[in-house]
């Protein structure tokens, strides 16, 4: 989705491809296979969860983030408009969780995500929305 003018909110940060295997009678042990039949396949992370609810809510939204194709298409079908800082070839990120009814473990492969912050911080002086959302942690706060 494109446009020129400037979006009401712009959400920044990491985004994941969510791999969610829920109702699991139990998580497995190492070397082990544990079978469900109820599992979601959705994309996540702060940036994307804060523009989708944004855009439902009737507000004019763009995410600037590192996607995979098929998430750049979902966000763009919630009609936010997605600036996509991940570059041809480059993996997106994945996250495999494993849901019981007590309790939850998750396994990420990061992959753009590595580099995505000082792509982020690149782009700040190109900020024209009136709000921005930072759904990420700059490295040189950390310390």
């Amino acid at each position: 989705m494109s446009s020129t003018r400037a979006p009401r909110l712009l959400t920044l940060g990491e985004a994941f491809e969510d791999l969610v295997f829920l109702e699991l009678e139990r998580l497995p042990r190492p070397g082990e296979e544990v079978k469900t039949s109820c599992f979601v396949q959705t994309i996540g992370g702060g940036a994307v969860t804060t523009a989708v609810a944004a855009a439902r809510l009737g507000i004019d939204c763009e995410i600037w983030s590192g996607l995979g194709d098929v998430a750049a298409a979902r966000l763009a079908e919630e009609r936010v408009r997605v600036t996509n800082l991940r570059r041809h070839g480059e993996p997106h990120a994945i996250t495999a969780a494993l849901s019981t009814r007590t309790n939850r473990s998750f396994v990420t492969y990061n992959g753009i995500n590595d580099v995505l912050e000082p792509r982020l911080l690149a782009r700040l002086p190109r900020v024209r929305a009136t709000h921005a959302h930072f759904a990420f942690f700059p490295k040189d706060c950390s310390s």
